[in-house]
């Protein structure tokens, strides 16, 4: 029998039937799973009637677990490592779908030593399909290069909110992280720093399959990303 130690944490602002079928994909697909927090900023959010139209088989946790940091997503994936039960966290979009075929790899690749598992969607066996927008497309992409040369190749897709990690290696410290998806890159950055082991899961990735709206904004994005890389790549000191 499969251990389930998997937790795994979904941001989530209004989100609609998408939100409903990844919680439930999630169930049929990942046999490690053992819980799923679905982090919002307050009750009134109608993300949460998404959530209980989901059909949870009995040997899942599904849970709802308000945001009590910082405004956003990156309060809301500190808030769930916080409350996690599983020996291995994941971070994971509430509107991708594809990548879940690929979570089973990414429990295996931290049963087998690795620290930390990012997914990737600009290496061999990965890809993205469909652009979203092109500013969004260039951004991530380009922040893709740079983290290729700064890190000699480790790290080829640093954007993605794809993470796995285990919840005993994670400490809170300091967040330079304010806005969109940076806080992944930026515990992928300090793992790096602190010469843990890192290793990339190829995936396939379709932007918003279903439904819902991206909080994207270029300029907002853009400015945090490099504010991260600055300050976690050349300032932050090994704790």
């Amino acid at each position: 029998m499969v251990e389930r130690n998997l937790s795994i944490i979904i941001p989530a602002k209004d989100e609609g039937k998408s939100l409903t079928v990844t919680l439930e994909m999630l169930v049929l697909f990942v046999d490690t799973l053992k819980e799923i927090l679905v982090v919002v900023e307050d009750i009134s959010d109608k993300s949460l009637v998404s959530a209980k139209k989901a059909r949870i088989s009995s040997g899942v946790e599904l849970a709802i677990v308000v945001n009590e940091f910082q405004k956003g997503v990156t309060g809301s994936l500190c808030s769930g490592i916080k409350v996690a039960t599983g020996e291995f966290v994941m971070f994971f979009p509430a509107d991708e779908i594809n990548p879940i075929f690929q979570i089973n790899n990414f429990v295996f690749a931290l049963r087998s030593g690795y620290d930390f598992v990012s997914g990737t969607r600009y290496a061999k066996g990965g890809k993205r399909l469909g652009v979203g927008s092109l500013s969004g497309n260039f951004l991530s992409r380009g922040v893709s290069i740079l983290f290729r040369i700064f890190t000699l190749g480790k790290i080829s897709d640093p954007t993605t909110g794809l993470k796995a990690f285990r919840k005993g290696d994670w400490e809170m410290g300091r967040v330079y992280s304010t806005a969109g998806w940076s806080y992944p890159m930026e515990l992928q950055i300090t793992y790096l720093k602190k010469g843990k082991t890192i290793t990339e899961v190829p995936f396939i990735s379709v932007d918003r399959p279903i439904d819902g709206q991206s909080s994207y904004k270029f300029g907002l994005w853009a400015w945090n990303y490099l504010r991260v890389l600055y300050n976690v790549m050349f300032r932050r000191i090994n704790d």
